[in-house]
């Protein structure tokens, strides 16, 4: 089932991901996230991959957009700009 599915994001360790998966869930799209490096007993959690159902692609990067927006300074990809790009 994942194999079809698309990287929408890509975090720097495990709770960001799953941060990032609950949002998507609770904006009712659904996301996974995965490890594609170590497998996660190493430890070490690097680039997780958030993705979604290729339908829900366009969806999801809009609400990713907007998120990051307003994510706090530091977050990847995003926030702490106040919107002024």
């Amino acid at each position: 089932m994942e194999t079809d599915w698309v990287v929408v994001f890509v975090a720097a360790n495990r709770a960001v991901a799953d941060m990032v998966v609950d949002f998507l869930s609770h904006e009712g799209i659904r996301a996974t996230a995965r490890s594609p490096g170590l497998p996660p007993y190493i430890g070490v959690d690097m680039n997780v991959e958030v993705l979604v159902a290729p339908e829900q692609e366009d969806e999801a990067r809009r609400a990713l957009g907007a998120f990051l927006e307003g994510a706090p300074e530091g977050w990847p990809d995003g926030g702490g700009n106040g919107g002024d790009n």
